[in-house]
């Protein structure tokens, strides 16, 4: 659209309208300023937008790849302010690209880009979202700013981890030792010595009843269910000293238990990590090589922003040129990827970005540098500078501009995103999201730890019950054992391990057939072998009075034995005292062998009898430990 063809090919428009100037107004793409779109099929732009010639360009270099324009839709922030000052100021225009898509910077002398057009004169007006600074206004003229700006640092927000010891964290790890390693044993064996002590309590040992029994163990149980508010059983101390110790240990466990619970919601969350740099002065931008890997961060080139960095931090512009991007969509790839660390660029285009990001995975950090303002400009000494400063001032003083801000400035993920207001910009930044499986990580692993604690545990009871548990009883004169633990006591003590057998089969009855036939035929054993006993004590008893009679020595007289006719023909008394003597010592070995084969008999079968019963002994001690 080079001229205007008025009706009746006239040289001015007709009578009653007024005349309306025509300008070639250059731009270049810049989100949310300038934002290309595709012409619908009708080939008529829709509202608030502008049909533009636009250059085809490859999307990663930005590099043109033909000479000819294609007309495009082109709609933004600085696109709006460009309807307005067309119809406050009356003029007609044509919007174009510039031909090289440089935003214009002097290389070799010679400035390229949207300032290049305007020293041509082949562009009346370049409006976008051109930056103000001292090098351009040398050689072109701009309006009074209508946005204001600077230069900012976006990173990337990376998945964060949950610390394998978040359970830990809300204490340090002293105050860990002393709550737990210090205070709730110090505290159980104050209530146990003051239970052991109390008149009402175990009364130094003297006191016995089966329906208190308590032990150090026991009460280190009930500490630590105290401590966690657990609903399991616990046996309670009995005296007033330890009662009252109980007491305000449950005060403590509830002030340490709400003040753990409070500060475990912070860390359980997941935590979202970034580079909280404080901005473009930060120590990794000014020091890059001090990280490991290097610190990797880059801009555009020949932007407003390299200009800058060129000019106040030479060292910085030279490192960071190898990792410079042809756009900021590329430069914001690049982040994303992880193959950039940080992108400087604009502030409002980076908030801008970092908004619309359909990850939310973006983040502008650090205060803003090298504040300006992005304004309209002109060729050395146009006439439009003055008009258009006043037609912005206006738009300024209606709330125009503010409403034009606030309209494409805006993001989804601004109002999810909140800086960590404790974070000193020296180390990681952090945001909160909802919680998954690895908010647990922590919690799982410390269950792993029990199950794993516990098989020690099992593996350690059944070493003590086959090899330790005689040392110890051997060890153990007086009962000291018990005093540790009841269970340990019961374990050491035969008689006390066999009556608590007892009272487990008298509460716990077998409801099976099998168990009921098993017990009954265990019992007839039982009652036929305490039958067998009475028998064999009732046999022994007469074998010895058997003995007793059998032993006894009879001496008869010399008269006694001369009217006995058994004796007349028998030779002389003394020698028959000698025969009937010889004869008792001969008959005496004999019958005390007879005697001590049945008592030897009698006595294997009672020893055979008593080691079956305390097998049958052993084997329900066995059964009971196993219960």
């Amino acid at each position: 659209m080079r001229r205007i063809t008025w009706p009746g090919e006239a040289l001015g428009p007709p009578r009653g309208k007024p005349k309306r100037r025509f300008l070639r107004i250059a731009t270049l793409r810049e989100n949310p300023y300038v934002i290309y779109k595709e012409m619908p099929h009708g080939g008529v732009c829709g509202p608030h937008t502008v049909a533009c010639e636009i250059y085809p360009r490859d999307k990663e270099t930005f590099k043109r790849l033909s000479n000819e324009t294609e007309t495009k839709c082109c709609t933004g922030l600085s696109i709006d302010l460009l309807f307005e000052l067309s119809a406050e100021l009356e003029f007609d225009y044509e919007l174009f690209e510039v031909y090289d898509g440089q935003w214009g910077a002097e290389v070799n002398k010679e400035w390229n880009g949207l300032v290049r057009v305007l020293l041509d004169k082949k562009a009346d007006m370049v409006i976008t979202s051109l930056k103000i600074n001292p090098e351009r206004s040398t050689a072109v003229d701009f309006s009074v700013p209508f946005l204001k700006t600077g230069i900012t640092i976006i990173v990337s927000i990376r998945d964060g981890a949950i610390s394998p010891t978040a359970l830990l964290e809300p204490y340090d790890y002293p105050s860990w030792c002393f709550i737990l390693l210090f205070s709730v044993h110090a505290t159980g064996a104050s209530i146990f010595i003051f239970e052991w002590l109390s008149p009402y309590g175990l009364d130094r040992g003297t006191a016995v009843s089966k329906d208190h029994k308590f032990s150090l163990f026991r009460s280190l149980w009930l500490i630590w269910a105290m401590l966690f508010s657990a609903a399991v059983t616990t046996d309670t101390p009995r005296g007033i000293s330890s009662r009252f110790l109980g007491n305000m240990w449950a005060l403590f466990a509830l002030v340490f238990l709400a003040s753990y619970t409070a500060n475990l919601a912070a860390f359980m969350i997941t935590k979202k990590e970034y580079y909280d740099l404080s901005g473009i002065q930060d120590w990794r931008l000014q020091n890059p090589k001090a990280m490991k890997p290097p610190f990797k961060f880059g801009t555009i080139p020949n932007g407003s922003t390299e200009t800058n960095i060129k000019s106040n931090d030479p060292e910085m512009y030279q490192y960071m040129r190898r990792y410079n991007r042809p756009s900021v969509a590329e430069g914001i790839k690049a982040v994303t990827r992880k193959q950039l660390h940080a992108f400087i660029y604009d502030a409002t285009v980076l908030e801008y970005l970092a908004g619309q990001d359909e990850k939310c995975s973006l983040i502008t950090v650090g205060k803003w540098g090298a504040m300006t303002g992005y304004g309209v400009a002109f060729p050395r000494g146009s006439e439009w500078i003055d008009k258009v400063n006043g037609a912005i001032l206006r738009l300024t003083q209606k709330g125009e501009m503010e409403r034009l801000q606030k309209f494409w400035l805006s993001g989804a993920c601004h109002n999810n995103k909140k800086k960590d207001p404790n974070s000193n910009g020296f180390g990681q930044g952090a945001k909160s999201s909802y919680l998954g499986i690895r908010n647990f990580t922590s919690a799982f692993i410390f269950l792993a730890g029990g199950i794993a604690l516990g098989v020690i545990l099992v593996v350690l009871e059944h070493l003590y019950f086959r090899f330790g548990r005689n040392r110890l009883k051997e060890w153990d004169k007086r009962g000291c054992c018990a005093l540790v633990s009841l269970s340990m006591g019961r374990s050491l003590t035969f008689k006390q391990y066999v009556t608590k057998a007892i009272d487990v089969h008298k509460r716990h009855r077998c409801t099976d057939r099998t168990c009921q036939a098993q017990f009954w035929e265990v019992q007839h054993e039982l009652d036929a072998a305490l039958g067998k006993v009475d028998k064999l004590q009732t046999l022994i008893s007469h074998l010895k009075q058997q003995k007793e009679d059998r032993c006894v020595w009879r001496f008869e007289s010399e008269d006694h034995q001369n009217q006995s006719p058994a004796n007349t023909n028998t030779p002389l008394p003394g020698n028959a005292e000698e025969i009937h003597v010889e004869g008792a010592s001969e008959q005496k070995p004999r019958r005390r062998q007879d005697d001590a084969d049945t008592k030897g008999s009698d006595v294997t079968q009672v020893e055979k009898v008593r080691d079956e019963l305390m097998k049958l002994l052993q084997d329900e001690c066995e059964r009971e430990s196993v219960i």
